[in-house]
């Protein structure tokens, strides 16, 4: 039997928005069953899943305490194989953090950074009130304007040495967009894998998805885009109209 792939591409903060402790092994059970269970209802014989989800997971060389939790979690996590009862068939498949490049052995270390101190963040003073122009020295949005004007800048309470930079840190994710940019196209290449479905409301993402469509268009393969936030429904399917990405809202978290 041929094999018939559909492989899941997960941007775990967008799915997953709440701390990870508010998770339990039966949450993601439930989510990724759900997910299979779609993709076997509207995808005919499909016969492996591979689900890959995608996030900051290295501090430097080191697997950072979330992506150990999840890394723990998923060992647990006995979905696969999955027994479809009508017709009756064994689905065999993976979940698996990402960690490197589709079909490239190589692990991506670095991918989640912390950075020092906040960055200047501007008021739009067109916005502010009468009252937060006449009481400068309460009103947050001033104060936090000053505090961000440099990493270096002191707390204004009389007394105080507090720096900027020593009591804010800042988290940010390092290639992991490029990273599930560059396995979109790699599985849209791959002649046994026929079904691409994204979890992301992330219009970064459009790109990769416009040029897996062209990749795709003469043959059986389908790419579908699953977004959190059903209000854009209608701008992301305006935005991708001249590609043949079907985009679904979801509810799975």
């Amino acid at each position: 039997m041929n094999n018939k792939t559909a492989v899941v591409l997960i941007d775990f903060d967008n799915l997953f928005k709440k701390d990870l402790s508010s998770y339990n092994e039966n949450d993601f059970f439930v989510v990724f069953k759900n997910i299979v269970n779609e993709i076997v209802f509207d995808i005919p014989n499909i016969n492996k899943i591979n689900i890959r989800l995608y996030g900051g997971w290295f501090k430097e060389n080191t697997l950072s305490s979330k992506a150990s939790i999840l890394v723990n979690i998923l060992a647990q996590i006995n979905l696969f194989p999955y027994i479809q009862i009508n017709p009756l068939r064994r689905i065999y498949g993976s979940i698996e953090i990402a960690t490197s490049l589709y079909g490239i052995n190589y692990i991506w270390h670095n991918t989640l950074r912390e950075k020092n101190g906040l960055p200047r963040l501007k008021v739009n003073t067109n916005l502010l009130t009468s009252i937060c122009e006449e009481n400068k020295n309460v009103c947050p949005a001033k104060i936090l304007n000053k505090f961000t004007k440099s990493k270096n800048r002191i707390c204004s309470v009389p007394g105080c040495t507090t720096k900027n930079k020593n009591v804010f840190i800042s988290i940010e994710q390092k290639m992991v967009d490029t990273m599930l940019s560059c396995d979109l196209i790699s599985f849209c290449n791959e002649i046994d894998i026929k079904y691409i479905l994204l979890f992301s409301d992330d219009t970064d993402f459009f790109p990769p998805l416009a040029l897996g469509s062209h990749i795709i268009s003469e043959s059986d393969k389908k790419i579908t885009l699953a977004i959190k936030n059903a209000l854009l429904l209608d701008n992301y399917k305006e935005i991708l109209e001249p590609f043949n990405v079907e985009i679904i809202p979801h509810n799975y978290e």
